[in-house]
């Protein structure tokens, strides 16, 4: 009885202490003041969302709402442009950098991979005058992005000619300089595991794009914007997270929503969002933390069977 008690406190004492916590400011409040970021939402259905014929149609759909998006900052959602970036023709290319004389753009897309030719789920970060780089999806949806045991699929795959079924997954992580602000990207649900995100207190902001129109019409969006939020509130940092079909939502370091677009509806999400640098007691010890009452709870159940042998031995 002992044991168990014991195991109970230290939960209980876990969960009060993360409850109170959570409305502790752990990092400094920046010295560098705030400033307006965007996050934009194409609502594009999706069995419209990969139609050939919106090679022209999507990428106008995406400028005009950079064109309506304001602040430093604007992003848009994963495979807004869901074709390879280098076969897009010159002219939208450079309306894109045209598009960022005054801003900053993050935009998910699809690149090639040089050496083997398959193409990576990316996010296209375009800055004025300069090239744009790319961070490619490190962490890849299995059956949606990549088939295990592709190679001996390989015949069939190439068979049916499905575009994006069998992506390369990136090797690098999404820490980026933009617009003098350091930030931490993702794709998808790379938001869902926290080991993915940087444990580097430079990293002032946070971002992440996702298309969760697959699955309209069940909790799994809101369940999906929850969890991002668990992560700006983990990291205490403003997090930009843009959806193809929602909803999308600038979120405060205390994990609430400083402004969001409704799913289902097209527009532009703005708020004031400022750095913060600095290591939080999450990004310190992780899920460390909650090892005690586990171990505790583990010991008071080997305690309690190890009591019941040896009394059925003396029994």
């Amino acid at each position: 009885a002992e044991g168990r008690g014991a195991a109970l406190g230290a939960a209980a004492a876990l969960l009060v202490a993360g409850w109170l916590l959570r409305g502790v400011d752990h990092l400094p409040a920046s010295s560098e003041g705030a400033f307006e970021a965007s996050v934009v939402q194409g609502a594009v259905p999706q069995d419209r969302q990969w139609l050939a014929e919106n090679v022209h149609e999507l990428p106008a759909l995406y400028l005009q709402l950079f064109a309506e998006a304001s602040g430093r900052i604007a992003v848009a959602p994963e495979s807004a442009l869901p074709f390879q970036w280098e076969d897009l023709d010159p002219a939208t290319r450079e309306a894109y950098a045209s598009r960022g004389l005054f801003r900053h753009f993050i935009l998910g897309t699809f690149t090639r991979d040089e050496e083997t030719g398959r193409s990576r789920n990316a996010a296209a970060l375009l800055s004025p005058g300069e090239a744009p780089r790319f961070y490619a999806k490190r962490h890849l949806t299995p059956y949606g992005e990549y088939l295990p045991f592709a190679a001996l699929l390989e015949p069939l795959l190439q068979r049916a000619r499905i575009p994006y079924a069998n992506l390369q997954p990136g090797t690098t992580g999404g820490v980026f300089n933009l617009a003098g602000t350091v930030i931490d990207l993702s794709i998808c649900y790379e938001s869902l595991f926290p080991r993915l995100f940087a444990r580097d207190p430079q990293v002032a902001l946070l971002a992440t794009i996702t298309n969760d129109s697959w699955f309209d019409g069940t909790a799994m969006p809101a369940q999906h914007l929850q969890i991002a939020a668990g992560r700006a509130l983990e990291r205490q940092r403003y997090m930009l997270r843009a959806s193809n079909t929602g909803p999308s939502a600038v979120i405060r370091p205390d994990g609430t929503l400083a402004a969001s677009i409704a799913p289902l509806q097209r527009g532009v999400a703005a708020a004031q969002v400022e750095r913060r640098q600095g290591l939080t007691p999450y990004m310190r010890w992780g899920d460390a933390p909650l090892l005690v009452p586990a171990l505790m709870a583990l010991a008071w159940l080997l305690l309690g069977a190890l009591r019941r042998g040896t009394s059925y031995m003396k029994g």
